[in-house]
């Protein structure tokens, strides 16, 4: 073989090495570059859940914050309470997923009217005497099942105060483990 054929393929084999390594090098390169653009992606998809999350759930409390200031829940009466409960259970529990038996009012005693059939009893729950002992706007409950119609809940307690900023009762309002759920429904994760 000549000298000229020798050189020609030595520098060929060369130049397959050099451009192997170099891509090898851009490949490793854009790995690790695709992998941070997916946590990134990852991390503002988690972020925007929980924002949405957050946000559902002030509106539940500012719902809870305004029943809590109605004539009818501050005058602590129950024959003007009931039928305002239950209309609130009939226009409101399609958001907040339960099927009915979505709020209660009730003193501090702890018993509460959720409905006509159905009252609570909340004065040996840890969240109860939470907002009664602390002086909190509102404690949430952990999980739990609900007595109305099965399903898992959590519970918002919120007090209710009179004039002088007295507890004089509180609000529940049930929210729907599903619900909160669907929120973070098709987040799908990928190594």
């Amino acid at each position: 073989m000549k000298l000229q054929s020798k050189i020609t393929i030595l520098f060929a084999g060369c130049i397959s090495l050099v451009c192997s390594m170099a891509m090898l090098l851009a490949l490793v390169q854009s790995s690790g570059f695709n992998e941070q653009i997916s946590t990134k992606l990852n991390t503002q998809l988690i972020e925007s859940k929980a924002a949405q999350a957050s946000a559902w759930l002030t509106q539940r409390v500012d719902e809870l914050r305004i029943i809590s200031r109605s004539n009818e829940v501050l005058s602590m009466d129950m024959r003007q309470i009931q039928p305002f409960i239950d209309r609130l259970n009939d226009a409101f529990s399609e958001n907040y997923g339960n099927e009915y038996g979505t709020f209660a009012v009730g003193g501090l005693d702890g018993l509460g009217y959720v409905t006509e059939q159905q009252t609570i009893d909340v004065s040996n729950r840890d969240y109860f005497k939470a907002l009664c002992r602390d002086g909190t706007e509102y404690e949430i409950s952990t999980p739990l099942v609900s007595k109305t119609d099965r399903s898992n809940i959590v519970l918002i307690c919120y007090a209710v105060r009179d004039a002088a900023g007295a507890q004089i009762g509180f609000v529940n309002g049930a929210i729907s483990l599903n619900r909160l759920t669907d929120l973070t429904d098709h987040i799908d994760f990928y190594g």
